[in-house]
């Protein structure tokens, strides 16, 4: 399907269902705020909440507007129904929440590294005070005096602040790279919302087949809605950064741009989620007839390891026969 009308779609339920998306995106505001709010415990539970918060709201997100999408009655008792299905199989790790959280980890440290060098860099060279006190910290540090040391990072303006901008990148990259690397995966629930697929190792090779069978269609219209989240990451670090510079302490400066950025990402998602589900519910009758004979070809191999309990199988067999194209269904009747 054209690129222009699933976009059309999209902002076109957007627009007409502001009543249905509202409670979705009052949840997502909620766990956004709370794990904008856990910024001041450390960056641990930073990644803790995004888990264990934002991710099942997400996912309850996607099956409450996927309800709107379908014309189906609304009802908020979905979103909290959803909630708890995210934490049980086979919907747990729809968005490959651990793997995610170490990648977003290891690189938002290795970028708040690089700019804490540079700066540092940058600093010995055009800062003589600065520069006077690495000195001092070098040698109380070759004198094995680790204390004196210490009370110089923590007393001096220009590393207090070289410390302080390494805390917002850290913290910013955290969030951006965790958006980054889980929003892959948000094609993994809306599947399971269109085409109900309930046994984990059918839903696993579902998506995964999907990704590559749709991966031409699907990038150029991620490209431009991937542009809303990092407008909003740019606003929210210019927010940060202006109380920052305006004398806030830092930690409430980092909490008043997290605020901003859950504020206006709980506006977004609602659209960024539409057009997953335009997209999905397009390709539809295409992807089922893709899979049905290789999801068939799947269950053979499973049954001959004997791997799998009696109600195991059962269970994937139900899946396999929901895949069935309709149009089979009616040339075999």
């Amino acid at each position: 399907m054209a690129k222009q009308y699933l976009s059309k779609k999209a902002f076109q339920l957007y627009r007409e269902h502001v009543l249905d998306w509202l409670p979705a995106s009052l949840m997502l505001f909620i766990t956004l705020g709370i794990c904008a709010a856990l910024s001041l415990f450390g960056w641990l539970w930073i990644v803790l909440g995004l888990a264990l918060l934002f991710l099942p709201s997400l996912f309850a997100a996607t099956h409450y507007l996927g309800t709107t999408f379908t014309g189906d009655a609304t009802d908020t008792r979905i979103i909290t129904h959803a909630f708890g299905v995210y934490f049980r199989p086979p919907m747990l790790g729809v968005y490959r929440a651990i793997f995610n959280s170490f990648l977003a980890l290891v690189s938002s440290f290795g970028l708040a590294a690089v700019v804490m060098f540079s700066y540092y860099l940058v600093a010995l060279n055009v800062d003589p005070a600065f520069l006077a006190t690495a000195e001092s910290v070098l040698n109380s540090i070759s004198l094995g005096n680790y204390e004196a040391a210490m009370s110089l990072l923590q007393t001096d303006p220009g590393f207090i602040r070289m410390g302080n901008i390494a805390q917002l990148v850290f913290v910013y990259a955290l969030v951006f790279f965790f958006w980054l690397y889980v929003s892959k995966y948000m094609q993994n629930a809306v599947l399971r919302k269109a085409f109900a697929v309930e046994s984990s190792h059918f839903a696993n090779y579902y998506y995964g087949h999907y990704r590559v069978i749709a991966k031409k269609e699907w990038l150029p219209l991620r490209a431009p809605f991937f542009l809303f989240p990092l407008s909003i990451m740019v606003v929210s670090i210019v927010t940060s950064s202006l109380c920052y510079g305006l004398g806030m302490e830092v930690h409430y400066a980092l909490l008043t741009g997290l605020l901003t950025l859950s504020f206006l990402f709980a506006l977004y998602l609602p659209l960024g989620l539409y057009l997953q589900l335009a997209f999905a519910f397009a390709h539809q009758k295409d992807v089922e007839k893709a899979f049905y004979v290789g999801s068939q070809k799947i269950l053979t191999l499973y049954e001959a390891s004997g791997r799998f309990s009696k109600e195991e199988m059962d269970k994937m067999r139900n899946d396999v026969e929901r895949l069935r194209p309709k149009d089979e269904e009616e040339n075999e009747d």
